[in-house]
């Protein structure tokens, strides 16, 4: 059974406050100001049980403009809406306004409360339902139950509690294996206990002792107590007005927008890409740099806003935009946005944030706006293939993709678990790859290869540590490792040593180079542990290119010293032999295991450290498990 907020809209003096009195009992009009001008100023907040059983939480948000950022606030998390319009009056201004606000927020379940009915005739009545209809034509409000109402005298009352009631039976229940996220819209101090906060508890649970952090500032706090209902409790369940009291944090280190989550479940970031629907009755374009107030949440941010594809989304249209903010926010792929003018302060539009977290890109980019139509829809697979695709590093996290797009964590598991089945996706060392992110990696490493074995036709291979940084878009360490070992597993690159070839490349000799190349490899062989130096060798540059293109037969130990990779190998296998009976190896011992001279021993011994397969402890060497 999904936990209900349900939440009243309507213009000044319509009878909201009054309605939900009669209802609940609980009056939300509680500061003295409120009283006195007759309305409603901040959220009130109120519950009553329906005769199913189910307890229900409702949100009195105020009617007047100039209290609009607080209905803005109080609208979040809301399921249900009692559009409550004066029978006297009918739809007013701001009557229109937050249902065009509770449209762009994607409520959908409305019934309308026609107030203060004793005061007007029946045939009025019907002629006011009649204009209802036809006033928000095309809206859900259109099709929504309509039932007559009289707070004071009780009419209508509770056929209004039977339509909550059936109305709460198909309400979707709030996703509760989500991370938890409350958007604050109340905070105080209270005596012996400290910081309290209030908010609808939008996804997740949250329970008592459990660790959280305050967005975006980044505050560390502690769930000390719980209330819902004020009642005190051990977990509070998405769907609940929630009341939290916090240690960790005072009171005027918060403010109302702030949000409370997990750490790492929010994106934040001061550029944003959204989709929005700018309203008809806005009447003008939003244009190039017009300055908005953005409500996400129970946060009110300024920003200038730059459409996307267009010079212009104009009034009844659609469309994408960056939205460049003053101040810094917190969010997730999805989060309903609500845009009004600088001014006047009127509603213009409101849409989805698409992209939390993004740059400054250009305003007619095709790829972008690819990305973002594909964001825009509910194709998880496609978006998920776009993100892969286009991420700034092509190794990611399940939490990058889960930050990234809009979907549930398990949704996401089986989505990825699903493309891995068919090959679209692959994991590497438990990080993400597309298939086609992982093809376009692999051209880039041939093309970087063959381009280098074109200009140096005889060198055995290029440095690995070389290739490495004339990658694109991979970062040092495990990302560019995971995506080298998977192309040398499939065999589309061949590793040997420090270099790294395509797999078709052999060097090709002159009948003078490869009669010089055997007679380099002859006396490698013979010099076993104590081989010719380099000076030796090669008396000359054309010598010494052929060196070069050995590196599949030799290994350089330093500027003067190479050594046959045979004998190399096995001067490896008997320091590892003899290192792991003795749990170390000294220089004198390795010396003898050779029959060679300190030269060569110290050469070997302080190569293998250079490559981490050894580690020097005062006289003796002992090994460090990498493997070769």
């Amino acid at each position: 059974m999904a936990n209900i907020i349900i939440g009243t809209a309507g213009h000044i003096d319509h009878g909201k406050s009054t309605l939900i009195k009669a209802l609940t009992g609980i009056a939300t009009d509680t500061t003295e100001e409120e009283i006195q001008r007759g309305m409603s100023i901040n959220l009130g907040f109120a519950y009553f049980d329906l005769p199913s059983g189910r307890r229900v939480g409702i949100i009195d948000v105020p009617g007047h403009e100039r209290f609009i950022k607080n209905m803005l606030a109080g609208a979040q998390g809301i399921n249900m809406i009692l559009l409550v319009i004066d029978a006297n009056e009918g739809v007013m201004p701001q009557t229109r306004e937050h249902v065009n606000i509770l449209n762009l927020l994607g409520i959908e379940d409305y019934i309308v409360v026609l107030s203060k009915a004793d005061l007007v005739e029946d045939e009025m009545l019907d002629l006011m339902e009649d204009d209802i209809r036809e006033q928000f034509e095309g809206t859900p409000i259109e099709t929504a139950s309509i039932v007559r109402v009289d707070s004071l005298s009780g009419r209508g009352l509770p056929e209004l509690v039977n339509n909550i009631d059936r109305l709460a039976d198909r309400i979707r229940p709030m996703n509760l294996t989500a991370e938890p996220r409350l958007n604050i819209d109340r905070i105080f101090s209270v005596k012996g206990f400290g910081t309290v906060v209030t908010g609808t508890l939008l996804e997740g649970t949250i329970r008592t002792d459990q660790d959280l952090m305050v967005y975006p500032a980044g505050i560390p706090v502690k769930i000390r107590n719980i209330q819902v209902h004020e009642k005190n409790v051990d977990l509070a369940q998405a769907g609940q007005r929630t009341a939290l009291n916090l240690s960790g944090v005072k009171v005027t280190d918060l403010q109302r927008g702030d949000i409370l989550t997990t750490e790492g479940n929010l994106s934040k970031s001061y550029i944003v890409d959204a989709r929005i629907r700018v309203l008809p009755d806005y009447k003008r374009p939003l244009k190039l740099w017009d300055r908005v107030r953005v409500y996400m949440g129970t946060d009110e941010i300024m920003a200038r806003a730059v459409p996307l594809g267009t010079e212009e989304i104009p009034a009844g249209g659609e469309g994408f935009i960056q939205l460049r903010l003053e101040e810094e926010i917190a969010a997730k792929p999805g989060d309903r946005i609500i845009l009004r003018a600088y001014s006047p302060m009127v509603t213009l539009g409101g849409g989805q944030i698409l992209d939390p977290a993004t740059v400054k890109h250009g305003r007619f980019d095709e790829t972008i706006l690819r990305g973002l139509e594909l964001r825009g829809t509910n194709d998880v697979d496609a978006v998920i293939q776009d993100f892969l695709m286009n991420s700034d590093q092509p190794l990611v996290s399940e939490k990058e993709i889960l930050d990234n797009i809009q979907a549930d964590k398990s949704d996401l598991q089986d989505k990825l678990s699903a493309m891995k089945t068919t090959g679209s996706v692959l994991q590497l060392g438990g990080l993400y790859i597309g298939s086609d992110r992982l093809e376009e990696m692999r051209k880039e490493f041939l093309r970087i290869l063959n381009d280098y074995h074109q200009k140096s036709p005889l060198k055995a291979g290029m440095p690995r540590e070389e290739l490495k940084s004339r990658i694109k878009f991979v970062a040092k360490g495990k990302p560019y490792d995971l995506i080298l070992e998977r192309l040398v597993e499939e065999g589309t690159i061949r590793v040997f040593g420090s270099l790294a070839k395509a797999p078709n490349f052999e060097v090709v000799y002159t009948k003078e180079q490869k009669k010089l190349r055997d007679e380099l490899e002859t006396a490698l062989l013979d010099g076993a542990y104590a081989p010719p130096s380099l000076k030796e060798l090669c008396p000359d540059k054309k010598c010494l290119a052929v060196i070069d293109s050995m590196e599949d037969c030799l290994v350089r130990l330093d500027q003067d010293i190479v050594i046959h990779r045979r004998h190399y190998e096995a001067a490896l296998a008997l320091l590892q032999e003899h290192a792991k009976a003795h749990g170390s190896i000294a220089l004198a011992d390795f010396r003898d295991l050779l029959g060679t001279s300190r030269k060569y021993a110290v050469a070997l011994l302080d190569y293998f450290d250079k490559i981490g397969l050894t580690q020097r402890q005062g006289e003796v060497r002992i090994l460090t498990g990498k493997e070769v």
